[in-house]
Order: structure tokens, then sequence, then C-alpha cells
């Protein structure tokens, strides 16, 4: 599994124990904030790498659209990366990471929670 983050964190350019270090987070709400960053930057990646494939595009002008694309919603990163054939289970624990992001980053009094203890699989 630590080979499969390390792949995962350099296709999407961070250091290869960020990963690692988002499992050891502190708190749920730190836990939270930082896995929706990551799953949102896998599924930008996604939706790039199959975009690339059509060479009709530019890939600046690709590379801006998907950037600026909402999470969630009609015309969403969500959408394109359901079309590039991700499941609906995965696409719907994105959305659930998304939604419980929403409710930490607008709710300050969350930090204090204390972690639930994760165990691994």
């Amino acid at each position: 599994m630590m080979e499969e983050s390390k792949h995962l964190a350099s296709l999407i350019h961070v250091p290869p124990k960020t990963i690692y270090d988002i499992f050891k987070s502190s708190s749920d709400w730190e836990f939270i904030l930082k896995i929706d960053a990551l799953l949102e930057a896998a599924a930008r990646k996604v939706v790039k790498v199959a975009f690339a494939a059509n060479d009709k595009m530019d890939p600046d002008d690709m590379e801006e659209f998907v950037d600026t694309l909402p999470m969630r919603g009609r015309t969403s990163l969500l959408k394109l990366l359901e079309a590039t054939g991700c499941g609906k289970e995965e696409s719907h624990l994105i959305d659930c990471v998304r939604i419980l992001r929403n409710g930490f980053a607008h709710d300050i009094t969350q930090i204090e929670l204390h972690p639930v203890p994760r165990t691994p699989s």
C-alpha cells in the first residue's frame, strides 16, 4: 500500500510521504480536509489524463478548464470523473468526503474534535 501511495503522490506532484502523513493526522478535522484535497487532486489528474488523449484539445486550455471546475454539481469534476469510467462507489466516496470537508471547513468549533480511531484494513 505504501508503494501505491508513493506512486499516487508522484502523479499529483506531492512529496512521497504526504499520504502517510495524512493518515497520521492528529484530528478528524485535519484528516478530512487533507484527504479531500488529496482526492480532489487525484480526480483532477484523472480527468486531465482523459482529456489529454484527445489530440484536438489545446493542453494548456484543457488544464486551465479542469482546474476551474467545481467538485460537485451538474457541470462538475465529479460528473467528468464518472464519464472517465470512475465507479459509482468511488465517486460517492469522493462526494461524501467533500460533504464532510465542507462541514468541517465551515465550522471552526469542530477543530477540537478528538479523532475516531482508524484501524488499518
